[in-house]
């Protein structure tokens, strides 16, 4: 049982991030439009949501956004990257594999069973991106056995930071959700381009 008193530190904390996050959050004509968000790191920018689907602050320091459908995830995750990458470096380092390997390497202490099934070279925005998709299982608490997961990944480099557009949806699910979860990335806009 929680205590009250910690209950109620709890509630206010998530009511001052709900509030917090909508001040750098509009949501106009299906696009939300994120500018100037914290979590964001400078990067201002706008994505298409699929009607239904809900848009919330994601829950970890680098996950700016949570979209959601039920069982169903796609979220913009935005991280400090080691060094300033251009463009034509993004290129030869998707061409390499060598995001495929960081992807196994997370993956498979993680997962049960991850494989990778595709990887491509993408463009969202005129950036350059690496589009992974892998599968795997994964047993949560709840669940009597494991449920096999699809997991759309999208990688691009974004000057001196990475941006991951992530999805996950139960394997049942995955043709459902497939192209709105393409749909949502290429709709995505960074508004540095247009300034």
């Amino acid at each position: 049982m929680i205590n009250k008193s910690v209950y109620i530190l709890l509630s206010l904390i998530i009511f001052n991030i709900t509030a917090y996050s909508q001040e750098y959050v509009n949501i106009n004509n299906n696009y939300a439009h994120y500018t100037n968000h914290p979590k964001a790191k400078g990067v201002d920018f706008k994505i298409r949501i699929p009607e239904g689907w809900t848009v919330k602050e994601g829950n970890r320091p680098n996950v700016v956004s949570k979209i959601s459908l039920g069982d169903n995830y796609f979220m913009v995750l935005i991280h400090e990257g080691m060094t300033f990458i251009s463009r034509n470096q993004a290129k030869e380092l998707f061409d390499s594999g060598g995001c495929e390997e960081m992807i196994m390497e997370e993956y498979k202490d993680r997962y049960i069973n991850p494989t990778i099934i595709s990887a491509t070279n993408e463009i969202i925005d005129s950036y350059p991106a690496r589009y992974i998709v892998c599968s795997y299982s994964h047993k949560l608490a709840f669940q009597d056995k494991p449920v096999k997961y699809i997991n759309r990944c999208w990688y691009i480099y974004y000057e001196d930071l990475v941006i991951t557009l992530q999805s996950m949806s139960p394997e049942i699910y995955d043709t459902y959700t497939f192209p709105q979860y393409y749909s949502m990335a290429h709709s995505i806009v960074f508004f540095e381009h247009y300034q």
